[in-house]
């Protein structure tokens, strides 16, 4: 008998410790500094900081050109940089103490995650550190979770969001039924009870795991050399 495995997040799993972490890229110093495409890049990361409204790889990406700008010359084409950057070929896990935060190659990563998540029992909390919940309500969506026992049904793991009138016409229209709409609650990975642990948003649980991620490839390019 076959069973299908979801790939989903797999590329974004540290599949030696079960930490969030991101795809990156490596980038000669010659070609970041030379591609325009890089410089428009940075110049939109400027823009952002300048206007304090930058995410943690904006804020790298500003401070690397400044590092790669005093990377002697003869040393550009053989001098790299990792970039987080979605697609990468190299991952970098979010906990520094992991082997992954020196980098593994994506793909494979991803591939051990499939393999992990096929014996991996959804019993175990460790199982879940995204949970579907439905969107108007922040609880675990049912049918998303069912047969599993450790998922609290009923708890709310979601502020959720106040929906403005023509957000509610989009999704049904006055007298209609709205379609259920399913977002995913993040937490950090780990056998604790779901229901003691804190849960994010998609956008600040990304967000908080770029923030770590930069914080290792940072110490990769000290500001002083």
């Amino acid at each position: 008998m076959t069973c299908w495995i979801s790939p989903y997040y797999t590329s974004r799993q540290d599949s030696r410790t079960g930490a969030p972490g991101v795809r990156c890229t490596d980038v000669t110093v010659a070609k970041f500094l030379g591609s325009p495409w890089w410089q428009k890049t940075v110049a939109r990361a400027v823009e952002a900081r300048t206007e304090r409204r930058q995410t943690a790889r904006q804020d790298y990406l500003v401070s690397l050109a400044e590092w790669c700008a005093r990377v002697p010359e003869l040393e550009r084409r053989t001098a790299v940089v990792r970039i987080p950057q979605p697609g990468g070929e190299v991952f970098v896990s979010a906990e520094s103490t992991s082997p992954a935060a020196k980098g593994l190659h994506a793909d494979l990563n991803a591939a051990a995650n499939i393999g992990l998540r096929a014996i991996t029992d959804p019993d175990w909390a460790g199982h879940w550190w995204w949970v579907p919940c439905d969107a108007s309500t922040g609880r675990p969506d049912a049918d998303s979770v069912l047969g599993s026992t450790v998922v609290p049904e009923q708890r709310v793991l979601l502020t959720v969001a106040h929906e403005s009138p023509q957000t509610r016409r989009r999704s049904g229209g006055t007298g209609a039924r709205p379609s259920k709409r399913v977002t995913n609650a993040w937490s950090e990975p780990g056998s604790s009870d779901l229901g003691n642990r804190t849960w994010m948003s998609r956008a600040d649980y990304w967000l908080m795991v770029e923030d770590r991620v930069v914080r290792i490839l940072r110490s990769r390019y000290p500001r002083d050399s």
